[in-house]
This record gives C-alpha cells, sequence and structure tokens, in this order.
C-alpha cells in the first residue's frame, strides 16, 4: 500500500509534456558548475582521439556547446515550438514525421521527435554529426540533456543542463 502510494506521488511529481511543454525556464546553473560540466564532457571526448585529431576536433566541438539563458516552449497536439532565448524557434512534429531545420550558421537538419510523459527528444540529424537533446520537465523546473554523436567521435560529447521553470 505504501508502495502504490509513493508511486502515486512521484508520478504526480514530475509535469507532463502539455505541462511542462507550456512555460519558460531560466538557467538555474551557476556559470563555474556549468563550465566545469561542459569541460569534463569535452575532456572525455577528445580523451581516445590521437594528437593531430584532437587539435581539429577540440575546437568544433568547443563550437558545439551551446547554453540558452531561457527556453520557452509552446505545446499543442500536433507540434512543439522551442525558442532560445532570442533564436528563431524549432519547430518539432509530435507525431515523428521528420521536420527541417536551418540553423544561424546556414545548417540544415532534419529533426525527428520523440515524445513520452514528461520529456522529449529532439534528435537533430546533420550531414556529418547528430544531436540528440532531451527536454526532461521536472517539479519546478527543466533538465536538457545534449549529446553529439559522430562517426569521428569514439565517445559521444554528453552534458546536462539545469533550468527553473517561470511564474506562469
Amino acid at each position: 500500500m505504501l508502495t502504490s502510494l509513493l508511486m502515486v506521488a512521484f508520478a504526480a511529481a514530475a509535469p507532463s509534456i502539455s505541462e511542462g511543454g507550456n512555460g519558460t525556464y531560466t538557467l538555474s546553473d551557476s556559470t563555474a558548475a556549468l563550465a566545469t560540466r561542459t569541460d569534463a564532457a569535452l575532456e572525455s571526448t577528445l580523451d581516445p582521439m590521437n594528437f593531430a585529431v584532437r587539435m581539429i576536433a577540440e575546437g568544433r566541438l568547443q563550437d558545439a556547446i551551446t547554453t540558452c539563458s531561457t527556453y520557452t516552449f509552446t505545446t499543442d497536439d500536433v507540434q512543439m515550438r522551442i525558442q532560445c532565448d532570442d533564436k528563431p524557434p524549432i519547430k518539432g512534429a509530435l507525431n515523428g514525421a521528420p521536420t527541417s531545420y536551418t540553423n544561424e550558421k546556414d545548417v540544415t537538419y532534419s529533426i525527428t521527435v520523440q515524445k513520452s510523459t514528461d520529456q522529449v527528444v529532439f534528435n537533430y540529424a546533420g550531414e556529418s554529426a547528430t544531436q540528440v537533446t532531451t527536454y526532461r520537465f521536472t517539479d519546478g523546473g527543466l533538465v536538457v540533456s545534449k549529446e553529439i554523436r559522430s562517426a569521428s567521435l569514439e565517445v559521444p560529447m554528453r552534458w546536462d543542463t539545469n533550468y527553473t521553470r517561470g511564474t506562469p
């Protein structure tokens, strides 16, 4: 009986996609904590590479580490719209159909979306790499997990960033 009550309490704590996927979230990690986490992610990815490849990859991977100060989500039955700071919004079809997205560097990606009860995964497939971004809605916040994968990387680069939900 106690186990059932605890499971109900935990299930109620995490907002659903329709609840969490409509709102604004502000970065809650300190600059130092985020730098430590992203530096460790970069180092673990670069570590198995030989020196020459490492030199080339380091700059490219460093450029791929992006953090938004604020995320704004708008979700309906068909799509999720994600606004990072003042950048153009990214739209993903919630039925898993591919959506095209071109970033500010004029690189085009095919986006597919997978959703579950309390998280949405945006898979950005490009010519040379893939970025998998998981937006997990928590009680009062958001955890954004990013992973960059490429055939050129023995170890994918992965890091998390924490956000607090703004006042509705």
